[in-house]
């Protein structure tokens, strides 16, 4: 992971997992104080819906204060970055202060060993990189963009198994380059390979 991300510097928004510590703290004696990690609201609102559905009230008033995070956040959704950034503070930031006190109280009274004190404790743990979405108006409340373009290849990796040969699953890999840098630059796919088809002979 570290040797992926060597050279890059900024904000990198993730969900909790261990794999993305290495970034942002690094092995001892690894300066890396360039790249900070940036908590995604969704992957959170997650673990409270699903003590939600196991019926802790817990994950309920969870997945309803996120809900008017994400609320007041879609407002400002047009808003140039630095505007956007300013209104955060105004709208979004007290809802967060008063998610963050609801949630250590909460804590406390909450039993354990539950999907109502793995929500809280998922939620406590990421509160530094949570906060962090108010450090830029570009930046998003989650990463659900980046993991529904990731979902393509989870599905299609076991399909992926049976191109019959290195040589195969390379040309196939050159398609799916083709068609990803066409959807980047807004071009329809269809039309450039078509296109591209008729041109290469």
């Amino acid at each position: 992971m570290a040797k992926l991300f060597h050279g890059f510097r900024g904000l990198l928004q993730s969900d909790a997992s261990s794999v993305y510590d290495i970034l942002e703290r690094g092995p001892p004696g690894l300066d890396v104080d360039e790249l900070m990690l940036v908590g995604c609201w969704a992957h959170c609102r997650r673990c409270f819906f699903e003590a939600a559905i196991c019926k802790y009230a817990i994950g309920v008033e969870g997945v309803t204060r996120i809900g008017a995070m994400y609320h007041q956040d879609n407002k400002l959704k047009k808003l140039p970055p630095v505007q956007r950034k300013a209104m955060r503070q105004q709208s979004v930031s007290p809802l967060i202060d008063l998610f963050f006190e609801w949630a250590r109280d909460a804590m406390r009274l909450a039993p354990t060993r539950t999907h109502a004190a793995r929500a809280l404790g998922y939620a406590l743990n990421q509160e530094q990189e949570l906060r962090r979405v108010l450090l830029d108006g570009r930046l998003p409340m989650d990463d659900t963009r980046s993991e529904r373009a990731l979902r393509k290849v989870v599905v299609g990796r076991k399909n992926w198994m049976f191109y019959g040969s290195d040589t195969h699953a390379e040309a196939a890999a050159a398609w799916f380059t083709i068609i990803a840098s066409c959807r980047l630059h807004k071009i329809d796919p269809e039309v450039y390979l078509d296109e591209l088809v008729r041109v290469l002979p």
